[in-house]
C-alpha cells in the first residue's frame, strides 16, 4: 500500500504500452470518391435479359464421315436413334445406316 504522502512509483521500460489509434478514414474517403457510382457499393439488382424469339431456330448441324470414301458430310442433327446418311460426294454415293 502506498501512503498518502509517498510519491507514486513510475513504471519504466516494463510499463504498459500506449495503443495506437487507427483512423478508419481511408475507407470512407474511397467511398466518398465513388459516391457517383452507386452500382458498385452494396447490394446490386441483376436485371434479367428477355430473350425474344424472332423465328424458328436453325437445326443443329452434325458432321458425319463416310465409311466408304472418308468424305466429311455436314447433316442436320437426326431426331431418331436410327438414321441413314447418303454421301454428298458425287463419285461415291454410298449410304451409311447408323443405329
Amino acid at each position: 500500500m502506498v501512503a498518502d504522502g509517498a510519491p507514486k512509483k513510475s513504471r519504466g521500460k516494463g510499463g504498459r504500452k500506449k495503443r495506437r489509434k487507427i483512423k478508419l478514414s481511408l475507407r470512407s474517403r474511397s467511398l466518398k470518391k465513388e459516391q457517383g457510382r452507386m452500382d458498385s457499393i452494396g447490394w446490386s439488382k441483376v436485371q434479367e435479359q428477355k430473350t425474344e424469339d424472332t423465328g424458328p431456330k436453325e437445326p443443329e448441324i452434325v458432321q458425319h464421315q463416310c465409311s466408304f470414301c472418308g468424305a466429311m458430310n455436314r447433316i442436320p442433327k437426326p431426331k431418331r436413334a436410327k438414321y441413314q446418311v447418303e454421301c454428298a460426294n458425287p463419285d461415291c454415293g454410298h449410304v451409311d445406316s447408323i443405329e
